[in-house]
């Protein structure tokens, strides 16, 4: 069985192409407006406060603020915030979204403990009887969902696949298998995710007595 179909099988009956524009839709929508909000940062009075940290945060609580909304696009999905992350649960597999810069081949950077023990495989601690990958998952398959975007760009790229994380520096995955996620539907980017002009935001002023 090929990537695809692993991964059709996993999520049947939800078609892959319309998950695929479900998921896509949502973190482009959450790059937006984490971008619109750098906007508001770089045109404070007081001076520009705007950084990489507040986009990636402001995306990051976005995404996991906004994914109740996905139930009514994708049957039988039901998101789980436990472990302050986020799973998207389907009555077989796990998805598990995560930011990849470099791509799903590359670093994924700083790693917390929860995800090394999701991405390891599934290490017990000292004296627990089950592991947290373990009460997350519950019997499901894991499937990590990395993404790969930036302020200026958008999302460029989604990919769905099952692998651990390889030992040593840089939290790279070892995939057993991975897939593409088609973004463009063969018509660009753009057709799918206008870029237009973002909406314009009144400032904020303040009345002191």
């Amino acid at each position: 069985m090929d990537s695809a179909d692993q991964l059709t099988d996993l999520i049947s009956p939800v078609p892959v192409a319309h998950l695929t524009a479900v998921l896509a839709r949502w973190l482009w929508d959450g790059h937006r407006a984490a971008a619109e909000l750098q906007e508001l940062r770089r045109d404070d009075e007081r001076g520009v406060w705007a950084n990489p940290v507040s986009y990636g945060t402001d995306r990051y609580q976005y995404l996991v603020t906004t994914a109740a909304s996905l139930c009514t696009e994708v049957d039988d999905l039901q998101p789980d915030r436990g472990f302050q992350s986020l799973l998207l649960k389907l009555p077989r597999a796990a998805l598990y979204p995560l930011s990849a810069p470099q791509g799903p081949d590359g670093p994924l950077g700083m790693a917390s403990d929860l995800r090394r023990e999701l991405l390891g495989e599934g290490e017990r601690q000292e004296l627990a009887l089950l592991s947290r990958r373990e009460l997350w998952v519950e019997g499901r398959d894991l499937v990590l969902l990395p993404w790969q975007g930036n302020e200026d760009a958008g999302l460029v790229g989604l990919w769905a696949g099952k692998g651990v994380r390889q030992r040593g520096e840089g939290s790279r995955v070892d995939w057993e298998w991975l897939v593409e996620l088609d973004l463009t539907g063969g018509n660009g980017q753009a057709a799918l995710f206008p870029t237009g002009p973002r909406r314009p935001r009144p400032r904020a002023h303040r009345d002191f007595a």
